[in-house]
Formats: structure tokens, sequence, C-alpha cells
């Protein structure tokens, strides 16, 4: 099923171009450069990932795909940490990490529907994001792609950038 046809309101959904799984928010910094070489670092493999379903987040009006828990996902997720930590770089230390992919911040009503996307996951970037009027502008700052990063039909993913993957395959 196409996304516009699963939820009430299309107008309601996340922008393509804004779509994405956060791994890392760091906030305001001005250590851009010391966070790019410590993310330069690090070295891994690409994999997949699940997606499944689109849920509610308890106590906010944001609507998700929900991430299937992944081995892969949380290892790269503790690296960065580690990684930022050791390098005296603070960032937002959630004690849980709930992987999901944002597709609206207003209320929609959707369809319960059962699917199931694997995604594969070759890169991330790190993004930043720009307050204009009314809206927030992205812009990646540096992009690390993994060992084998182009042996998936899709690139995707600090953040990975998950537009393509989302709109591409449930489009379809």
């Amino acid at each position: 099923e196409h996304l516009e046809k699963i939820v009430d309101d299309k107008n309601k959904l996340t922008a393509r171009e804004k779509i994405h799984l956060t791994l890392v928010y760091i906030g305001k910094t001005d250590n851009e450069q010391a966070i790019i070489e410590v993310l330069s670092e690090i070295d891994f493999e690409s994999f997949d990932i699940t997606i499944s379903g689109i849920s509610k987040m308890p106590r906010l009006n944001i609507y998700v795909f929900n991430v299937v828990e992944n081995e892969k996902l949380i290892e790269l997720k503790k690296l960065i940490d580690a990684k930022l930590e050791k390098a005296n770089i603070s960032f937002n230390k959630r004690e849980n990490f709930y992987p999901h992919i944002t597709i609206s911040r207003k209320n929609i009503k959707y369809k319960k529907t059962d699917f199931s996307l694997k995604l594969k996951i070759s890169k991330f970037d790190l993004i930043a994001s720009i307050p204009i009027p009314g809206n927030v502008k992205y812009e990646t700052l540096y992009t690390n792609n993994f060992k084998n990063w182009f042996n998936g039909k899709y690139s995707y993913c600090l953040w990975c950038s998950i537009w393509d993957i989302v709109y591409k395959k449930i489009q379809n």
C-alpha cells in the first residue's frame, strides 16, 4: 500500500527529505571538526534493519515507523556514543534507545496494516539542523560510508538518512 493510502491526510506527513532515524542527538556545538574526526574513525559494515508497522509514541503526538530490534544498529549506536564520550564531546545520552522513523508530528489517523520492509543501512550522516522561520533545514556535514556500502540497491541512514528507502519502497 502507498503511505498516502495508509494515513488520512498526506499533508500531515513528514517531508520526504526529512525522514531519518536518529542515532545520536548532539545539540548545539562549536566542535564540528572534532566530531567529524571522531566519526571518521568508525569502521563498520553495512547491515539490514526491518521496519514494521506504524505506531503513536506514548504521551507524544508523534507517529513513527517501528524499527525491529537489531543488534547491529545497537552496536553502531554504542560505538558512536563511546567514541564521542572518549573525545569529551557532549551529546544527549539517552538511557533507552528507541529506534524509529518519524513520519508525522501532527495528529493523523492511519489504517492498521501489517507490513515489513527490510532496509540496507550502509552509511550514517552528521546532520546540522538549521532553524528557519516556521521550519528547519537540514544540511549534511559529514558522511561515513560503511565497508561494502555500494552493495545494496539503496543507501541510507548520527542520523541514518531514511527518506529514499521509505518512500521508494512504500510507494511501490
